[in-house]
């Protein structure tokens, strides 16, 4: 079990790796953190005090509106990942990101997903013509999907002369 001064240590600078090695590298939520520290004695409604909201997650529409109007896409990288855990560290469990494996796991049948739609600043050029090059660093594929969506619907349903498409992803 950890002590008091460990859980000092590790929220100090100098514990900062040992933090990261320690709870977030292994997946220690507030639920195992109390179990590792049973001298932690809080009442309740201090506990839920301290606990954050889940902060909304932000996903870019992969869809063109024009081919699909009645529905939005989303690509979404499902996070998953394998850790050691439990009372003792030994057994394998699986971390699934709250979002993510949620978007995952629903089906357009069974359930609907709440969205709120922001603006988007990813455009294409007025002149269909002019050539595209789109750089994929830190957006992900989704808005670029979206752009070659709307360039073949210009292409194939317009009728429009459309330039060239580059991707670096």
């Amino acid at each position: 079990p950890l002590d008091r001064r460990a859980l000092q240590r590790l929220a100090s600078k100098e514990g900062k790796q040992e933090y990261k090695e320690t709870i977030v590298d292994k997946y220690v939520g507030m639920v195992h953190l109390l179990k590792l520290c049973p001298s932690i004695q809080i009442p309740l409604e201090h506990l839920v005090s301290i606990c954050h909201f889940t902060l909304p997650r932000f996903y870019t529409i992969s869809s063109c509106h024009k081919v699909h109007p009645d529905s939005i896409h989303l690509t979404v990288a499902v996070t998953q990942d394998q850790y050691y855990g439990g009372t003792d560290g030994t057994s394998l469990q699986t971390f699934e990101g709250v979002c993510s494996t949620h978007i995952a796991k629903s089906s357009p049948s069974s359930s609907m997903l709440r969205v709120f739609v922001r603006p988007s600043t990813f455009r294409l050029p007025q002149d269909s013509t002019k050539p595209i090059l789109m750089i994929g660093p830190g957006t992900g594929i989704a808005p670029m999907r979206a752009l070659l969506q709307e360039r073949r619907h210009q292409k194939f349903s317009e009728k429009k002369s459309v330039g060239s498409n580059t991707l670096y992803f």
